[in-house]
C-alpha cells in the first residue's frame, strides 16, 4: 500500500490529480467524519466522505485516530434505485488508490465483479453502498428483505464498527430521526467505534436535534466558508439556469409530451422530473408514440424497475449523454450525476425542487441551460401547502437567471415534517427479534418513511403453476422489484389464480397468498410466477402486462458470492436444517466445527475486542454444533445418504432429501441441543469459557432462531422442547470424547426455571453485562465463522486451527 503524508496527496491520488475543495480539507481535518456536511449538490460530498474515511482509517499520522476509526463506512442514499453512480465512484477511487478495500452493497443488489460479500468479512475495511430502507430497518434489528433469523447479522454489523453517512437528509426526515437517536443509544448498549454523519443542501435544524440528540455543534459541522475559492468551485456555485413557467396546457399527457419534444434540444440531454411514477410512465408511453424514428433516446426511469433493467438504462445514459429524454420521477433527486441542459419539473417541495435544479447545468459550462416548471394537476404524493410555497417561489424568479446557492436562499416556508420518534425503551425492545404468539411483529416502518411510501420485493419465479414450496429458489436481488404495499395488494385481491403473488409465513412455515386479511409487510420478498407478468422492462412494475416476465440467469462473478449469502439466509428460514444438506461431499462434526473454531479466531484476531471476549467467541464457534452429535439429528441426517461411516457424527451430507426427524418430531433445534449436552455430562467442555453463559447464549443463538425466548410451536405434542427430551440421550463420539448416554434436561429453556435461572432472566443479565449492541456483535461473529466454513471458499491461515 502507497503511503500519502497529507490529505491532500491521498485526495490527488484518489481523483486523477484532482486538488480537493477547501471544504473537502475540512471534512478531513479533525479526527473523525463531522457530524454534518452542509454543502450544495453537486460538489463533492462522496468523494468528501470516502477519501476523508480512508485518511482517518488507513494514512492518518496518528495510530489512536486510525483504530478508533471504524473499518465499515456505510454510505446511505434516500432513493431506492440510483445507487449505480455512488458505487461507481467509490469503485473509481478504491482502483486508483489500489488499496485492500472491500465495496460491499445494502441494497439489495448484487454489484459486479469489485463486490465483495461483506458480512462474511466483517474484520475486512470495506464501503458500504446502502439505502435508507435497508441501513435503517438494519439498525433496527428488523433488516428488510432479510429472514427473521437473519435479523442480528446486520444489525451487529450496522450498531457496531461502522460509521454511516446519511446523504440529502431533507427527503429521509423519519429515516434520519431514527439514526439519529440510535447514535445516541450506542454508546450506552455497548456498541464500539461508530459514527454517523449527515448531508444536505437544505438542513432543517428541527430535523436533526431529536430528543435524545442535539443539532451537531459548529465545531462537528462542515460548510463552505466564504472567501477564496477555487474557479472550479466556484464555476460550479455560479453555475446558473433561467426558470421560466411553461405555460402549455400540461395536464393532458399527450400534451405534455408534445410540449417535453418540443423543448428538447438535440444533442442535449432533457430531463422531465414528474411527481408521480403513474403519470410518469403515462407521459412516456404518449412521449415515445410521439417522438420520430430518427428523434432522441427516450428512457423512463422511476422506483418500480429491476435493477436488472434499471441500471442498464444508467449506464446508457451516463454523464455525458448525447441526444436524450429521461422522464422520471423524485428518484434523480439524489445518487445520481445528471448535467442537463433543460430540466422540465412539475413543483414540488422546495428541498426536492433545489435538488433537481442541481441536475441542470450541474458542472457550470452551460450559458443556456433552462428550468421549465409547471403547477402538477394534484400536489400528490406531497403536501398541498409546500407544492403552493414552491409555486409562490418560482413565481418570484419567473425569467430569472439564478444559481442553485440564490435558490437556497429564498425562504420558501416549507412545512417541518412531523415523525415518530424511537425511544430508548423501543430500541431495547427490539433486540428480540421473535414474533409475537400471533406471528405479529414491532412495526419499524413509520421510523423509516411514512406509510404511503412504503414497499415490498416483488420477485418473478417459475412456479409452474403450483405453489412455492419452502425449498423454491428465490432469485438474486438484481430481479427484485420493489412495488409499493397498496399495489401489490390491489393486484393481489383481484388477481386471477395465475397471478397469485405469495408470501413467505415463517409462524406457519410455507408460502401463503397475500390477501386483505394478510397483506403484504415493508420489505420483504414477494413471489409471483412468471407467467403473470406485471412487468414491461421499459416501463416497470406493471399491473395491466400479461406478458411473461423473463428471468435472466445471473453470470457475474458477485452475484454467485451472493448466493453463499442467500443459501445461508434460506437454511435459517426453515426447521428443517437445509444447509446441512446438499453438501458437495460428506463432512464429519470433528472437521465442521474445528474449521469453524479456526474461522473464528480469522475473524476476531484484529477487531476490537477484549481477550476474554475473543477465546469466547472462539470457543463458541468450537461447540456450536455439538448438538448434531444427538442421535434424534445424527440419524436424519445419515438417512439422507450412504455415509462412509456411520459409527461417527457427520455435520454435512451430499444429500438433497430434507432431515425427516424420527417419531412425532417435526422440529429439532440442534444448537438447543448443543446447550442441553453442554448442560450434561460434557460441562467439561465449557471450563475454558470466561463467560459460561456467554458461550451458552452465542452457541444457541447460532441460527438466530434461539435468542431471547425459546418457543417450541410443537413441543406440548411432542413432550419435547424442539424436540430435545428430558431423560437420557445418545450420543455420537466427538471432540474426543466418546460415545455416550447424557442425562439431559430442559428446565433451563423456559421462561421460568423452578432449580435457577430461566432463559429470559440470563438472556437479560448478559444484556445487562455487555450490552445489547455487543452481545448482537459477538452473536454475528459465531455466525460468520460458522457461514465461512460452511461454505468452504475462506482459506484458514496456518496455526489459525490450532
Amino acid at each position: 500500500m502507497a503511503q500519502h503524508s497529507s490529505y491532500g496527496d491521498l485526495f490527488r491520488a484518489a481523483m486523477n490529480g484532482q486538488d480537493p475543495y477547501p471544504y473537502q480539507c475540512d471534512v478531513a481535518s479533525g479526527t473523525h467524519l463531522p457530524a454534518l456536511i452542509d454543502v450544495p449538490p453537486g460538489l463533492g460530498k462522496t468523494a468528501a466522505v470516502v477519501v476523508g474515511w480512508l485518511w482517518f482509517r488507513l494514512f492518518h499520522p496518528s495510530a489512536e485516530v486510525r483504530e478508533s476509526t471504524p473499518r465499515r463506512l456505510v454510505i446511505t442514499l434516500p432513493m431506492r434505485t440510483l445507487t449505480r453512480q455512488t458505487y461507481t465512484v467509490v469503485r473509481d477511487i478504491l482502483d486508483e488508490l489500489q488499496l485492500d478495500v472491500g465495496l460491499g452493497l445494502l441494497t439489495g443488489e448484487s454489484g459486479d465483479r469489485k463486490t465483495r460479500p461483506w458480512r462474511l468479512e466483517p474484520h475486512r475495511n470495506v464501503i458500504l453502498i446502502g439505502i435508507t430502507d435497508i441501513v435503517t430497518s438494519s439498525a433496527m434489528s428488523r433488516s428488510y428483505g432479510s429472514s427473521r433469523s437473519c435479523f442480528p447479522i446486520d444489525a451487529g454489523l450496522i450498531w457496531n464498527d461502522s460509521h454511516i453517512v446519511l446523504d440529502e437528509v431533507q427527503l429521509i426526515p423519519n429515516a434520519t430521526a431514527t439514526l439519529r437517536q440510535i447514535s445516541a443509544f450506542q454508546t450506552q448498549h455497548g456498541a464500539s467505534r461508530f459514527g454517523l454523519t449527515c448531508m444536505s443542501a437544505t438542513v432543517t435544524r428541527a430535523l436533526l436535534s431529536t430528543v435524545d440528540n442535539p443539532f451537531p455543534s459548529a465545531d462537528e459541522t462542515v460548510r463552505i466558508a466564504e472567501g477564496d475559492q477555487p474557479e472550479s468551485l466556484l464555476r460550479r456555485l455560479h453555475s446558473a439556469r433561467t426558470i421560466i413557467r411553461l405555460d402549455a396546457d400540461t395536464k393532458n399527457a399527450k400534451d405534455f409530451a408534445a410540449e417535453i419534444l418540443r423543448l428538447h434540444r438535440p444533442g442535449t440531454l432533457t430531463l422531465v422530473v414528474i411527481n408521480t411514477v403513474d403519470r410518469a410512465t403515462e407521459i412516456y408511453v404518449k412521449a415515445t408514440t410521439l417522438a420520430p424514428t430518427t428523434g432522441p433516446a427516450i428512457t423512463l426511469l422511476h422506483s418500480r424497475f429491476r435493477p436488472y433493467e434499471r441500471d442498464s438504462y444508467i449506464d446508457r445514459i451516463g454523464t455525458e449523454p448525447h441526444d436524450d429524454i429521461l422522464i422520471a420521477t423524485q428518484v434523480v433527486e439524489a445518487g445520481i450525476d445528471l448535467d442537463a441542459a433543460t430540466l422540465i419539473t412539475e413543483a414540488a417541495p422546495w428541498s426536492s425542487l433545489v435538488q433537481r435544479s442541481g441536475r441542470c447545468n450541474r458542472a457550470g459550462w452551460r450559458t443556456d441551460a433552462t428550468v421549465y416548471w409547471v403547477v402538477p394537476p394534484s400536489a400528490a404524493p406531497y403536501e398541498d401547502d409546500d407544492v403552493d410555497a414552491t409555486v409562490a417561489a418560482l413565481t418570484a424568479v419567473d425569467g430569472e437567471s439564478v444559481t442553485n446557492a440564490e435558490l437556497l436562499a429564498i425562504p420558501a416556508n416549507e412545512a417541518i415534517p412531523l415523525v415518530p420518534v424511537l425511544r430508548e425503551s423501543d430500541f431495547e425492545a427490539l433486540f428480540d427479534t421473535a414474533p409475537d404468539l400471533s406471528g405479529n411483529d414491532f412495526d419499524v416502518s413509520p421510523y423509516i418513511r411514512d406509510s404511503d411510501d412504503m414497499d415490498a420485493q416483488l420477485t418473478w419465479v417459475d412456479l409452474e403453476s403450483a405453489p412455492p414450496t419452502p425449498d423454491t429458489k428465490i432469485p438474486d436481488p438484481q430481479f427484485r422489484c420493489r412495488v409499493p404495499l397498496k399495489k401489490v395488494l390491489d393486484v393481489a385481491t383481484r388477481a386471477t389464480k395465475r397471478k397469485t403473488i405469495w408470501s413467505y409465513a415463517h409462524s406457519e412455515r410455507k408460502w401463503v397468498q397475500i390477501s386483505k386479511i394478510r397483506p403484504p409487510r415493508p420489505g420483504e420478498i414477494l413471489l409471483v410466477d412468471k407467467s403473470a407478468g406485471l412487468y414491461d422492462p421499459h416501463k416497470g412494475f406493471d399491473p395491466k402486462s400479461d406478458k411473461p416476465v423473463t428471468i435472466p440467469e445471473p453470470d457475474d462473478a458477485s452475484s454467485r458470492e451472493y448466493r453463499l449469502i442467500d443459501s445461508a439466509v434460506t437454511s435459517d428460514s426453515s426447521d428443517a436444517d437445509g444447509g446441512s444438506i446438499d453438501h458437495s461431499q460428506w463432512l464429519s462434526l470433528d472437521q465442521h466445527l474445528t474449521e469453524t473454531q479456526a474461522q473464528a479466531r480469522v475473524l476476531v484476531e484484529n477487531l476490537p475486542l477484549e481477550s476474554a471476549l475473543r477465546d469466547d467467541v472462539v470457543l463458541s464457534a468450537y461447540l456450536h454444533d455439538l448438538g448434531k452429535a444427538h442421535s434424534t439429528w445424527q440419524n436424519a441426517l445419515q438417512a439422507t445418504g450412504e455415509p462412509p461411516d456411520r459409527n461417527i457424527a457427520w455435520a454435512k451430507s451430499p444429500g438433497t432429501s430434507r432431515l425427516v426427524y424420527e417419531g412425532d418430531i417435526t422440529s429439532f433445534r440442534h444448537e438447543l441441543a448443543s446447550v442441553a449436552i453442554l448442560d450434561a455430562e460434557m460441562s467439561h467442555l465449557l471450563d475454558k469459557a470466561h463467560d459460561r453463559d456467554l458461550v451458552r447464549y452465542l452457541i444457541a443463538a447460532h441460527h438466530g432462531k434461539i435468542r431471547m425466548k425459546v418457543r417450541d410451536l410443537d413441543g406440548a405434542a411432542t413432550g419435547t422442547v424442539f424436540g430435545i427430551a428430558e431423560g437420557s440421550a445418545d450420543v455420537f463420539p466427538v471432540l474426543d470424547e466418546p460415545a455416550q448416554q447424557v442425562s439431559l434436561t430442559t428446565d433451563q429453556f423456559r421462561t421460568v426455571n423452578p432449580g435457577g435461572q430461566g432463559w429470559v432472566e440470563m438472556t437479560a443479565d448478559l444484556i445487562e453485562r455487555y450490552g445489547l449492541c455487543r452481545l448482537s456483535y459477538l452473536e454475528m461473529l459465531v455466525r460468520v465463522a460458522d457461514w465461512r466454513a460452511s461454505s468452504r471458499r475462506f482459506q484458514i491461515p496456518e496455526g489459525a486451527a490450532q
